[in-house]
This record gives C-alpha cells, sequence and structure tokens, in this order.
C-alpha cells in the first residue's frame, strides 16, 4: 500500500530524549509494518549499473508521506536526488552508492542523507501529529518497483543499517533489512527507526543529535573468479623453462 498524505510544518515542544529503535516486530526489518515487500525487476548482469527506486517516508499518528522520492538511481553511478516530498519544508535527499569485490564477497555501500543537513526540520508533522517514524525504502513498499539485481549473487545478502547524525556519527544501528531475495537475485532493502508514538523524531532534543542519513553495508557472496586463465599461464611459464 502506497502513502499519501500532506505535510504541515508546526511548533513542537521541547521533550526529554528517548532511545531510537528499530521500526516493525522483526528488528530491522521494516516492511513487515505494511505488507511484503515487491518482488522482480532488475536486468542488470551486475548490481554496479542497475537501475533501483528509492524514497523515504515518514509516519506518525497522523499518517504518513513522502519525506523525498520516489526516484531512480544508478547503482555506482554517483549521487543521485530524490526531490523533496514537502518543497520549501524538507531539504532534497541524495542517494549514493558503491560496489567492491574482495575474496569471493561483494559489498554494497548505499548512502541516503541531506549533504549533512537534517533530513527534514523539527517540528514536521503529519496529519496534525509529530513524524516519529522514518523509513529509508530500497524500493521497499514506498519506493518503486525495480529493486537491487545481481545474477552474480550466490548466497543470502546480509549487513547493518545505521542511522546518522552530526558528521557522520551512527545514533542507531541495527541489521539491514534485506527483503524480496530471489534466485534470480533480485533484493529489496527497507528499514525503518522510531521512537515513542508523538515524540517529534526531527527534533534534537528528542533524538539527542540532528538526523542527517542513513547507511546500509551490505555483503553476499559471489562466484569465485575463474581460475582456468591462470592455469594456462602457469602451464605456459613451465614450457618456457624446458626450453
Amino acid at each position: 500500500m502506497k502513502i499519501a498524505a500532506a505535510l504541515a510544518l508546526t511548533a513542537a515542544a521541547g521533550v526529554a530524549s528517548a532511545a531510537l529503535t528499530s521500526a516493525g516486530p522483526v528488528p530491522g526489518f521494516a516492511n513487515y509494518v505494511f505488507g511484503p515487500a515487491p518482488t522482480g525487476g532488475g536486468s542488470s548482469t551486475v548490481v554496479a549499473g542497475d537501475t533501483v527506486d528509492a524514497a523515504v517516508t515518514g509516519f506518525g499518528t497522523g499518517g504518513g508521506a513522502f519525506l523525498s522520492g520516489p526516484a531512480s538511481h544508478t547503482v555506482g553511478a554517483g549521487p543521485t536526488i530524490l526531490p523533496s516530498g514537502g518543497p520549501g519544508l524538507i531539504p532534497d535527499h541524495i542517494i549514493d552508492t558503491s560496489v567492491s569485490d574482495a575474496g569471493g564477497i561483494r559489498t554494497l555501500t548505499i548512502a541516503i542523507g541531506a549533504g549533512g543537513a537534517a533530513l527534514a526540520p523539527a517540528g514536521l508533522a503529519v496529519g496534525g501529529a509529530a513524524i516519529d517514524t522514518i523509513f529509508f525504502e530500497i524500493p521497499d513498499l514506498n519506493g518503486g518497483p525495480d529493486l537491487f539485481n545481481d545474477p552474480a549473487k550466490a548466497g543470502p545478502a546480509t549487513g547493518t543499517f545505521d542511522l546518522l547524525g552530526t558528521g557522520g556519527a551512527s545514533l542507531f544501528s541495527t541489521a539491514a533489512g534485506v527483503t524480496g531475495e530471489t534466485p534470480a537475485g533480485d533484493f529489496s532493502v527497507g528499514n525503518g527507526v522510531g521512537i515513542d508514538a508523538g515524540l517529534d523524531l526531527f527534533d534534537p532534543a528528542v533524538t539527542g543529535d540532528i538526523l542527517t542519513g542513513g547507511l546500509w553495508v551490505i555483503s553476499y557472496e559471489i562466484p569465485a573468479p575463474a581460475t582456468a586463465g591462470l592455469l594456462g599461464l602457469g602451464g605456459l611459464v613451465a614450457i618456457r623453462r624446458r626450453r
């Protein structure tokens, strides 16, 4: 179910700091809040160069709304803007990704932020109520149809998600919410972070810092590089020695 709600800026009273927690009955798995993640999509032979959809959403007792996106991003091709869901109230967000391989393990790093600024201003409300939960969705349920796709993916994807504060400090860390995995190599990523219902997630007096972004580091196995070429090279060396 996709969300649609109007954003309104209201005054927020200062309250005592509250603990950040994973949203959803299973820590780190935001999709279980709304239902199953989408499946299918993606057509790249490797995840680098694949196009995925992404969004950042916020929820409170008054409903939910897009904070940014949805928009498409090409993995490893440089930063992409996720346009503000409330222009003039919320800054555009930026998604950036990189892919690296080492020892038969592929690592995908995904960052979503607002260039070091606050993801949204304190006092931002939906339906007259404070936003107390934020979801980073790629694409999960609200980001769009295109999942990550990597046919070379040889095992389950695992990793971490960190909610970032000032200077890139980790304010909260949990397991990466990887879902929608298929034998073809598709998968979705989504994590939610919240505080006590009714508290303002974007008020530094509540969270203890300004929320500036989210960071995933996700890894999975890939087939080891072929050794035939190496064996052939060894044979050539042996032949040269005999001459």
